[in-house]
């Protein structure tokens, strides 16, 4: 009995492992891919599949996806001079049956809603999108706006312009984001009530250089009740220090080794420690340092590079020794280019999903009977 329970199971899971396919998409005509639509691979494809969509100068119409799908692009950056990146109009829709779904490598501003949950979208230029599932893993995405209405969310490394994160939500964690807007007269990060927030190795930057009334370098409003919200090792540059633009009023907080440019706390700010400041936004107990010149602190924050200078009075000064600012702590900001003299963040940038080829090359006149010779050269953007 036991060996026959041994082989029924072992069928099973052949049986299932022989479902997973790849599968291909190409729009183009003539096309070279299994199917021609995002909808048609869909309608044929099975849980665990695993769908390539080729580059087109025609981008593909977005779908509502109800199947465990990891579907890839070439990334939303251009992987070579010769190749283009896969572009997606409309909105990609996460519905239930799509728990453990992956979306990566798409370009063209596209929307993304997810409704279910144990979703992953990474490396996409997005233009909206919403996160009504839990457990959702957003990862080097190029995000114009992203709205938060669900558990447990962790969004890592992105480019984002405006966050919102709606009321009675546990677990959102942001981690090693750009979080950078020209914003006028709003907040770029507003959380309402109800919600336990993360903010660690941020940059959270209003990118307003012009001072008068209507721009106010907002950058957090947290001010709704019964929010938690820490914030570590974080960059918060907003424009001038006239107006409130970190407003944490009534929020459970808590604020360590982060550098404050500009800007103002609203006043009934908890529990600040090791935080550096350019002005007198911190009090001066609990190891904070105050009117601080931020040009002995960075490298060229004036140019977007946070990292400190060899003698910066931020390194070691955080708690326990630790450096403040976006480098410091136990998760510091992971740079998109080795070169530490530059910004940290190629706004321009993305990384393919995929290895990238980046030569081909190729015998040309040979006979069947020789064989043929290449010689391919790619590298890993993972």
């Amino acid at each position: 009995m036991k060996q026959l329970s041994i082989f029924i199971l072992f069928f099973v899971m052949s049986v299932s492992l022989s479902y997973a396919a790849i599968i291909t998409v190409d729009n183009t005509t003539p096309s070279v891919g299994n199917y021609k639509t995002l909808q048609e691979m869909h309608d044929a494809a099975n849980d665990g599949d695993t769908i390539y969509v080729y580059p087109s100068s025609s981008p593909y119409q977005g779908i509502v996806i109800e199947k465990n799908l990891t579907i890839l692009g070439t990334g939303y950056g251009s992987p070579g001079p010769e190749l283009k990146s896969t572009v997606i109009a409309g909105t990609m829709t996460f519905n239930e049956g799509a728990e453990g779904a992956k979306l990566q490598g798409f370009n063209g501003s596209f929307n993304v809603t997810i409704s279910t949950g144990d979703v992953t979208v990474m490396n996409n230029v997005i233009n909206g999108m919403t996160i009504n599932g839990n457990k959702i893993f957003v990862f080097r995405n190029n995000i114009s706006n992203i709205t938060v209405n669900g558990d447990n969310a962790n969004i890592k490394q992105n480019i984002i312009k405006t966050v919102s994160i709606s009321a009675n939500h546990i677990g959102t964690v942001f981690l090693q984001n750009y979080i950078r807007y020209d914003l006028h007269n709003d907040y770029i990060v507003k959380i309402s009530s109800n919600n336990e927030v993360l903010f660690i190795n941020n940059i959270i930057w209003n990118n307003n250089n012009t001072y008068n009334s209507t721009y106010r370098g907002k950058l957090i409003n947290a001010s709704s009740t019964n929010i938690t919200i820490t914030l570590q090792n974080n960059v918060l540059w907003a424009t001038n220090t006239s107006y409130v633009t970190i407003n944490l009023e009534n929020a459970d907080s808590y604020m360590e080794n982060n550098i404050i440019i500009y800007g103002k706390l609203s006043s009934n700010v908890k529990n600040h420690y090791y935080n550096i400041s350019n002005s007198t936004q911190f009090p001066s107990d609990n190891g904070n340092i105050r009117n601080v010149n931020m040009n002995t602190v960075f490298v060229d924050h004036n140019n977007g590079n946070f990292h400190l200078k060899e003698d910066s009075p931020a390194i070691g000064a955080g708690k326990n020794g630790l450096d403040m600012g976006i480098y410091g702590g136990n998760t510091p900001f992971v740079d998109s280019s080795p070169d530490t003299s530059r910004p940290p963040v190629d706004i321009n940038s993305g990384k393919p999903g995929l290895p990238s080829i980046i030569q081909f090359e190729a015998e040309s006149g040979i006979l069947p009977s020789d064989g043929l010779k290449i010689e391919i050269k790619a590298k890993s953007n993972q």
